[in-house]
């Protein structure tokens, strides 16, 4: 009896010392198998972008795809856990709405539930940028002007209407043609299109002065003959 109750406290005692963590049992090459196969999937999550734009303010939204029951991604400025869940009704998605313009969201994906690694362990970090936003970018003020960069789309333009209007007349004058050029090309232009007019009268006209050097060059060379 005393025999049974000591390999009973035995094995309580075994037990008690034992790691419950499973993960303490993996190998080293069963931890990087792991750690592969999870950093694969995790390079398989896809992002797409999209916005909704009205009377010049834009928010934008983050669809997340192609998540699994065994990794999780977590993104610090916004404070979001993001992973596979099956109570909802696409437990592959994940949707960020409400996301402000010009900024660059870093998600840390790390395992879930792992058999060998660490939940804290980071696999891979994903980044998505979102653009920056221009509110004035289809101002009538910006017509003609596509690759000025305050009438970018996609720039980040955070400066008041006045300002903006400003810096728009400021670069307009800055690009417009100079009176004085426009003069010059303009007597440039008259002048070929008076050589195309009269170019047969031109013509004939040098031929005769032409001939007419060459035969006085002709005549002075005569008169030196003795």
């Amino acid at each position: 009896m005393h025999i049974r109750k000591f390999y009973l406290c035995l094995i309580v005692l075994i037990l008690f010392l034992m790691p419950l963590d499973l993960r303490a049992y993996c190998s080293q090459i069963e931890k990087y198998q792991e750690s592969s196969y999870l950093s694969d999937i995790a390079a398989n999550v896809m992002f797409a972008t999209f916005y909704d734009e009205k009377d010049g303010e834009i928010e934008f939204n983050i669809q997340i795809t192609n998540l699994h029951p065994n990794i999780m991604l977590y993104e610090e400025r916004l404070d979001a856990n993001i992973y596979y869940d099956a109570t909802r009704t696409k437990p592959l998605e994940y949707n960020l709405s409400g996301l402000d313009a010009n900024q660059t969201l870093r998600f840390m994906v790390s395992p879930r539930n792992s058999r060998c690694l660490e939940d804290n362990e980071i696999l891979l970090i994903r980044h998505v940028t979102i653009p920056g936003y221009n509110p004035y970018y289809d101002d009538p003020l910006c017509k003609g002007l596509s690759s000025f960069l305050l009438c970018q789309r996609w720039h980040h333009v955070d400066i008041e209407y006045e300002e903006f209007v400003e810096r728009v007349e400021e670069y307009q004058r800055r690009i417009a043609p100079d009176d004085d050029d426009d003069e010059i090309e303009e007597n440039i232009i008259s002048l070929f299109g008076l050589i195309r007019e009269y170019y047969l009268h031109i013509a004939v006209l040098f031929g005769i002065i032409i001939l007419g050097l060459l035969l006085r060059k002709r005549i002075k060379r005569d008169d030196f003959k003795l």
